[in-house]
């Protein structure tokens, strides 16, 4: 798969549930029984003379500053994916991925007496690719780790783990990212060794119960790439086709057996080496702290590049407009590719705070939890879900963009308690090689205010 590439009127205004802990001037406000075209400012839904009434309904659109951040602390080991390669970018510097994982015993036919070792290989379906072009060109080295893995540790991007020096095989790979979706290695050496134990499997009964109850143990793999890769790929551990596959013969009948071990069951990272030098972005050197601007931010998770949005703008506003009423608030994103087919964008984004420094998240299962850390759904306001602000992406024109009512409101009236200044976006997917270019941030607020 290559990394390549409003009309809508709210006339009935968004009621929280008042035995929620949102409280504020605005929010009880809201409970006014009024129905607002929110489309045409000066005209109310319900036909009242606007004339008469000690309200105005208003709107206006307020940009919101971008710029792009360094956050370097990504987590790589949750997902079911593996990031391998090396990429050069002007923009936002150099990206060098290695892959460590485990493997265990899955299923299959064992050989007994009667089959014939035949090949053992490495099989992983292809996720994403990020390249310059079609071709996507390299060499991989695969090593034994000197360290075991754990599946409940936490693994950083910055994280590497010592291994054998001599790798246990090689790949030099050309793939058309049209036409090819798997990497194969072969795997000969390592092969006849599983082979020989699936051959015990039937004749030693405690190392039959060991393979059988998943006790034996087997050094990580790494997947070690160099300079001369000319891109980067996301490598899926939960296809079908992604395994370490032995496979044997049958000399009498010529039928071919396979013997499957799995990678996603005792623990998997990857290691993600940037370096921003002589880039666009070199001067993002600490996380959080230093910032680029000029009109561009740039997301790419695997870059470390995040965008971030400055809401003083919204706060000034509602400043200047205490305890108005929000009718309907939306935020837009636009975002551009250049008109490539291999800068591919976020296929949605989220919205999540940042305070004391960091990322307030992830938002856990509680809901005090969730209101403070991300920009909810609005229905996630006034309901017992907890659900993300998932802002869909639109290509034409390139945009996200999504209902923010509630959170305008909350905001309004200070209702979360906390001081909220900056939003950090997100691809709520943290290890793809997507990446958006972001060209401007707005949101457009239909507001009523007391004369």
């Amino acid at each position: 798969m290559r990394i390549s590439k409003r009309a809508t009127s709210i006339c009935i205004m968004n009621l929280l549930d008042n035995k929620t802990f949102l409280k504020g001037p605005g929010l009880a406000l809201m409970l006014i029984p009024f129905f607002f075209a929110c489309e045409d400012p000066s005209e109310l839904g319900v036909r009242v003379d606007s004339d008469n009434q000690n309200i105005e309904v208003k709107d206006t659109t307020i940009t919101l500053p971008l710029s792009t951040i360094l956050i370097d602390s990504l987590r790589t080991n949750q997902f079911t994916t593996l990031l391998v390669g090396h990429m050069e970018d002007s923009v936002t510097g150099s990206v060098r991925c290695t892959a460590y994982t485990q493997y265990s015993p899955a299923s299959g036919t064992f050989p007994g007496d009667s089959l014939d070792f035949v090949s053992a290989y490495i099989s992983f379906k292809i996720n994403e690719v990020r390249t310059t072009d079609n071709i996507l060109s390299g060499h991989i080295d695969v090593h034994e780790s000197d360290d075991t893995l754990y599946n409940q540790a936490i693994y950083l991007a910055r994280r590497k783990i010592d291994y054998h020096p001599t790798p246990i095989t090689q790949l030099d790979y050309n793939i058309n990212i049209d036409e090819d979706s798997v990497l194969t290695f072969p795997l000969n050496d390592l092969g006849l060794e599983l082979y020989d134990q699936l051959v015990r499997y039937g004749t030693d009964t405690a190392f039959q119960d060991s393979l059988q109850q998943n006790l034996l143990y087997y050094q990580p793999l790494v997947f070690n790439t160099t300079s001369t890769n000319s891109g980067l790929m996301s490598l899926s551990l939960s296809n079908d086709t992604s395994a370490l596959f032995i496979k044997m013969k049958s000399p009498s009948s010529d039928s071919t057996y396979y013997y499957r071990f799995n990678f996603n069951g005792r623990g998997h990272f990857t290691n993600i080496e940037r370096d921003k030098a002589g880039s666009k972005l070199s001067t993002l050197a600490e996380e959080y702290t230093n910032e680029v601007g000029g009109g561009y931010a740039y997301g790419s998770m695997v870059d470390g590049t995040f965008a971030k949005l400055d809401l003083t703008p919204l706060k000034n506003f509602i400043t200047e407009n205490t305890g108005l009423i929000v009718n309907n608030s939306r935020i837009k994103l636009n975002n551009t590719d250049y008109g490539s087919e291999f800068v591919i964008p976020f296929t949605s984004v989220r919205f999540y705070f940042i305070r004391n420094g960091r990322i307030n998240g992830p938002i856990g299962n509680s809901r005090l939890t969730a209101y403070t850390s991300t920009i909810l759904s609005d229905l996630s306001y006034s309901s017992s879900s907890i659900e993300y602000l998932n802002a869909i992406h639109e290509e034409d024109p390139p945009n996200y963009s999504g209902d923010i009512t509630q959170f305008t409101q909350i905001v309004a009236d200070d209702g979360l308690g906390i001081d909220l200044s900056e939003i950090v976006i997100l691809n709520p997917t943290p290890t793809s090689l997507q990446k958006t270019i972001f060209t401007g941030a707005e949101v457009t607020i239909y507001y009523t205010t007391i004369k």
